[in-house]
């Protein structure tokens, strides 16, 4: 069992909760946090042999991610690209190399019901980090819409002579 953490979303998170983490799921600053917050948090994380991961989400402060927002492919794939480059450059300014995306609250459960959310944020995920793991919870869009295609079964072997 692996206990993933959320961070970097408020200034005074106790330290002796990321020492207990196997993973930390970092803001990405449209729901919660700061770059000082996340820069914390990031170094928490590497001080205590966690690993680090995105954390982004629907951008709305006001109800700290927990309100679903119609957001057309284009601007959802805009704020995912400015949340992970963002969480990027903070993390490579503190040499914390980023190794999964967890959505966070509303996000994370559109990404359950919806393959269109699911995969916006599979493809901004791998275009901003790289073949990262994704955390999800079982047998929702996220999960089938990373999985790979079926191997195609072999031709046939031609007939003997």
């Amino acid at each position: 069992m692996r206990l993933n953490l959320d961070l970097g979303e408020l200034p005074d998170e106790p330290e002796a909760l990321v020492s207990l983490a196997h993973m930390v799921n970092v803001a990405c600053g449209a729901h919660a946090g700061d770059a000082v917050i996340a820069a914390r948090a990031l170094r928490g994380a590497l001080a205590h042999g966690a690993q680090a991961g995105a954390h982004p989400s629907f951008p709305d402060r006001e109800n700290f991610g927990r309100t679903a927002l119609e957001l057309d492919d284009t601007a959802l794939r805009a704020t995912l690209d400015a949340q992970l480059a963002w969480l990027r450059s903070v993390a490579s300014s503190v040499g914390a190399p980023l190794a999964h995306v967890k959505p966070h609250g509303a996000l994370y459960h559109a990404a359950d019901r919806d393959e269109r959310v699911a995969r916006t944020i599979i493809d901004a995920s791998r275009a901003a980090l790289g073949e990262v793991a994704l955390v999800g919870p079982p047998d929702g869009a996220m999960e089938s819409c990373a999985r790979p295609p079926p191997l195609a079964p072999p031709p046939p072997a031609p007939p003997p002579p």
